[in-house]
């Protein structure tokens, strides 16, 4: 589960702006890792019929 908070781009700050996009990059890279983790998963599984 990700908690990604609501931005007015009215009213907020630079800082929080920072902090928005390092927790965007940090949801990216958690996708990134269970992606490569389902790939592992399924080429161990993989089963070759001769």
């Amino acid at each position: 589960m990700f908690l990604i908070p609501l931005l007015d781009p009215e009213t907020e700050d630079g800082e929080v702006r920072v902090l928005a996009k390092e927790r965007a990059q940090e949801i990216g890279e958690s996708f990134k890792e269970i992606w490569n983790n389902e790939q592992k998963n399924r080429q161990n599984n993989t089963v070759i019929k001769i």
